[in-house]
């Protein structure tokens, strides 16, 4: 037995007052002899054994009646098992129910998913409900958005209908995050008795001590936790966990290289495995390598898209226990031509002598629609252009008049590389570009060095754009000559927004190209001129590659993010002068359009629990109708199906006792968690009064 109010059994000891009056009362008597009372000495003897039970049972009387007065007002609850059920009586309790719908409630063992068994648990919950207990029900992926809140069943058929159109959902568990959620509803329940009951399949992945600081929390408020596993014991599943896009910039008729990683978590290789993949409305079989037990497999495949615009890609690997995991989404924005523009310090009339004659070589190549722009610096000093997606300053002597328009383009987005050479005047450039409020260069630009130098080292960084010539063997770099170059001193507190790329192979290991992040675009800085007047690169193969690839890598990117993990808000930004009318999306479900949330130039769409392709659509000013395309892909956290330890998980909720039930697929019992009994004691205490008033009347009637 627990009590709400505990304190109120100080008052306990009020049951002493009726027997002190007993004592006192009996003290205010004084014998005196008087003689007619001989004669009433036998009728007393004769009465005194019945008078005294009855003076005794007088005195309990009243006693209980504190007591039970006390009690009823501390409130106690009992085990709402045998003894203390018959007790609790009709009591209400306020009840929490969270049924866990991350992705990997999906897992189907040998009897069905464990999503499905956590619906049936939960419909037989409810259905053991009493009519006078109010119930809150969610789901994990959508705390905040309860199915029904703090209401009663008197009529439970449409909550059970709600729950049996439930489907999992493609989002990760995050169990603090749900159970910080509660707190509003345990805050403005009903009844003071509180109990949460969670279903769901005792994995591992989204539990962790920030759930012990709510569990404290919770034990001082005596709030009651039981947890439903419904989930398998078996962890085997090979899962699908990415598949992006590795191509930066997608052309039409240029290939696009789709990265894949297909995870095995079994104890077995894989062979003969196929995915299939569609493009649009085009399926292919797509054979994949043998997939060793235990590890994730890379795989590259190329597509070619021949139309502009967005195209959607769907990859499905072969049904498993989870399926959930199976497929990834990837939206593709192919362009019709990349713009490219050519800034040349040093033209000239004669072939291959103009300072960006070997550039306009390396971007002309192939039939990948390169769209190149060559201007003169004075004429680029003196007019307006249209921002490209790739600015390229070739041994222009002084761009500090330009330095503003330079570092708000590349701010936006723009990508801007820059080639040193004769002309090039490097106080003028520390001046505009490296010192002052217009930092866009990597390095401090230093004199010129007449050293030969044999060949350049490509570093091995994350996301360079010079990933591509990281992969040409060696010996093809290295015999890459310079005579001259141009010495850069990169700062001492460097951090993520400036790397060295490559190295030239002398005993100083002096830069041959840096990178810095400005804004959402990036700056590369050569050390060696465009053409050959210091360096044969130009007129080697790898130049080619090495130009392109860098042009490509950091040309402007869409402000549009297309892909995002279930869960996560879609997010679009339109331009202030088009605001969008009516906007929409249709879900990968296939529903009617749901209207978009419009902050600003901003459209928001939160729920994103299922996986898929997600369509915004909007009417422009001119009404037109515009659309841009998401891909929403499953969390791949959920594909690791480690169970957590149950003494683990119990001892993430300390001090809270928690009770674990295994659902077996017959009942579950919500009772045990304790119950008030004030009613009853308040009934006992009514009787109690009405039989001390008779009882005191009898025994002081005349006799």
């Amino acid at each position: 037995m627990g009590f709400l109010n505990p304190f109120i059994l100080l008052g306990l000891a009020l049951a002493s007052v009726p027997i002190i009056i007993h004592l006192l009362y009996r003290r205010r008597f004084l014998r005196v002899d008087w003689a007619p009372m001989k004669y009433l000495k036998l009728t007393m003897r004769s009465n005194r054994r019945r008078l005294r039970l009855e003076q005794l049972l007088l005195l309990l009387l009243r006693t209980m009646i504190i007591v039970m007065l006390v009690m009823a007002v501390a409130r106690p609850t009992v085990q709402a098992t045998g003894a203390g059920s018959w007790l609790a009586g009709g009591n209400r309790v306020s009840r929490i129910v969270v049924i866990d719908d991350s992705l990997s409630m999906g897992y189907q063992a040998d009897g069905p998913p464990a999503f499905k068994r956590a619906v049936e648990a939960t419909q037989t919950l409810v259905a053991t409900l009493g009519s006078q207990d109010s119930v809150t029900l969610l789901r994990t992926s959508a705390p905040a958005d309860p199915l029904v809140r703090d209401v009663h069943l008197d009529d439970d058929k449409p909550l059970l209908d709600a729950l049996g159109s439930l489907k999992v959902s493609h989002t990760a568990s995050d169990w603090p995050r749900t159970l910080k959620a509660l707190d509003p509803y345990l805050d403005s329940a009903t009844f003071p008795i509180r109990e949460i009951t969670i279903v769901t399949d005792l994995r591992k992945h989204g539990w962790n001590a920030e759930v012990t600081e709510l569990a404290k929390a919770w034990a001082d408020d005596r709030v009651a936790v039981r947890i439903v596993n419904v989930g398998a014991s078996e962890t085997d599943n090979v899962s699908l966990d990415a598949m992006d896009q590795e191509t930066p910039i997608a052309l039409v008729g240029a290939p696009v290289t789709l990265r894949i990683k297909v995870r095995n978590h079994t104890a077995a290789t894989i062979s003969d495995a196929q995915a299939t993949l569609t493009v649009d409305e085009q399926t292919n079989t797509l054979k994949l390598p043998d997939l060793p037990a235990g590890e994730v497999t890379e795989v590259t495949h190329s597509i070619t898209l021949r139309e502009p615009g967005q195209h959607r890609v769907r990859l499905d690997l072969s049904k498993d226990r989870l399926d959930e995991d199976n497929t990834r989404w990837l939206t593709i924005d192919v362009r019709d031509k990349l713009s490219i523009m050519l800034v040349d310090g040093e033209p000239s009339a004669e072939p291959f002598q103009s300072e960006t004659d070997f550039l306009l070589l390396a971007f002309s190549v192939g039939r990948v629609p390169w769209h190149v722009t060559r201007v003169i610096d004075a004429e680029w000093m003196a007019n307006t252009y249209e921002a490209p997606d790739v600015l390229v300053l070739a041994n222009v002597a002084d761009a500090g008049t330009r330095r503003k328009q330079l570092e708000k383009l590349v701010r936006e987005g723009t990508g801007l590389m820059v080639f040193p050479g004769p002309l090039v005047d490097p106080e003028s450039y520390n001046r505009s570009m490296v010192a002052g409020e217009t930092e866009l260069l990597p390095g401090t630009l230093g004199q010129t060095i007449d050293e030969p130098v044999t060949g350049v080292v490509v570093e091995a960084l994350p996301d360079s754009p010079l990933t591509l010539l990281a992969d040409v063997a060696p010996e093809a770099l290295a015999r890459v000559q310079t005579k001259r170059v141009l010495d850069v001193k990169v700062p001492d507190d460097q951090n993520q927004t400036v790397r060295v790329l490559a190295r030239w192979n002398d005993p100083q290991q002096r830069p041959a190209i840096l990178e810095r992040r400005v804004g959402r675009g990036k700056v590369l800085m050569w050390t060696v001129t465009a053409d050959k007047q210091w360096s044969d690169w130009p007129i080697d193969p790898t130049y080619v590659l090495a130009v392109r690839e860098a042009a490509l890598s950091i040309a402007r990117r869409s402000e549009h993010v297309a892909g995002v993990v279930a869960g996560q808000p879609l997010s679009l930004t339109v331009s202030s002068d088009e605001t969008p009318t009516r906007p929409t999306v249709t879900t990968p479900d296939g529903d009617a359009p749901v209207p978009v949330t419009v902050e600003g130039t901003q459209l928001r769409h939160a729920d994103t629990a299922r996986a898929g392709i997600y369509a915004m659509n909007w009417q422009t000013p001119t009404g037109a109708d515009a659309v841009r395309l998401f891909h929403v892909n499953p969390d791949k956290a959920e594909s690791d199906l480690e169970p957590i330890d149950r003494n683990e998980l119990l001892g993430l909720f300390a001090p809270v006792d928690v009770g674990i039930v295994d659902y077996t697929g017959t009942a579950v019992s919500l009772s045990g968690q304790g119950k008030e009994i004030w009613r009853t004691l308040a009934m006992a205490l009514m009787t109690m009064v009405m039989v001390e008033t008779v009882f005191a009347w009898w025994v002081g009637r005349e006799r």
